[in-house]
């Protein structure tokens, strides 16, 4: 079977199965691409105005990652979460950005 995650059980949060089938990073991260595809489909003029904003969310969470990493800390199951949150909704907008593009063109004209 194709894995998408670690599936470390210690960074999972563990709802329903065992093993599971997401970290809680991985979590977040595949959510919020759900969350922005979603979004881009039925808000496409909105979708590109968040598009700035959403890019320097994910650098502001990946920052934190990173300082995460480099200091040892440890954010916790609901800190993975909430970091993978911004980066996965850029993810989202910019798979969506070129369907949301040629729409919105189809739209104006």
């Amino acid at each position: 079977m194709i894995s998408l995650c670690n599936q470390i059980p210690q960074r999972s949060f563990l709802w329903l199965w065992d093993p599971p089938l997401l970290c809680a990073r991985c979590t977040g991260f595949y959510f919020a691409i759900l969350v922005a595809l979603t979004f881009s489909t039925l808000r496409p003029q909105r979708a590109k105005i968040f598009s700035s904003p959403a890019i320097t969310a994910a650098l502001v969470a990946a920052t934190a990652i990173a300082i995460e990493k480099t200091l040892d800390l440890e954010l916790g199951n609901w800190g993975r979460f909430l970091t993978a949150l911004p980066i996965g909704f850029a993810v989202g907008l910019g798979l969506a950005m070129p369907f949301v593009s040629r729409r919105y063109q189809e739209e104006i004209s």
